[in-house]
């Protein structure tokens, strides 16, 4: 899990105007691709650009403004290539890393605090006990010692 940082102050303008020979993608990585935003919209501009063949709606297209609509791309290193949102949600259903970032997520959610180094065999415990299972992490978080003991925080 990598955590994003907000914008620079004064980064976000408006996207390019909307012309025919573009489509949305081309048109956010034109506006995305300068030196203050590539640095965290190479981490979110592929997931969005997986998901193209869905309109704001969610309906199914095949092309935007008569140009065929490409989901080809690459997401991280952990998951390669995708071509399209279904290939991609797969890879992600199938990632150790996405696993562990759940389990990290369903810790922190549970007690209010990211996992400490002492968690690390709870993290790894709710990995392994309802891996890809969300339901099982969470109920498996109330029943550990680092929910049912909790320190009270120091001044």
């Amino acid at each position: 899990m990598r955590p994003l940082s907000l914008p620079a102050p004064n980064v976000a303008s408006p996207l390019p105007e909307f012309t025919p020979d573009m489509t949305s993608r081309e048109r956010v990585a034109e506006h995305t691709g300068g030196a203050a935003c590539v640095g965290c919209h190479q981490l979110m501009n592929p997931i969005g650009f997986a998901l193209e063949h869905f309109d704001y709606l969610g309906r199914w297209r095949d092309t935007e403004s008569g140009l065929p609509i490409d989901t080809t791309v690459v997401v991280g290193d952990d998951l390669g290539q995708v071509t399209d949102a279904f290939e991609l949600s797969r890879k992600l259903a199938e990632s150790d890393a996405v696993a562990l970032c759940g389990a990290r997520q369903a810790f922190e959610f549970a007690l209010g605090r990211a996992p400490a180094e002492e968690d690390a065999c709870l993290v790894d415990a709710l990995t392994a006990e309802g891996p890809r299972n969300l339901r099982v992490a969470l109920q498996s978080v109330p029943k550990s010692r680092a929910f049912q003991y909790r320190l009270e925080p120091q001044p």
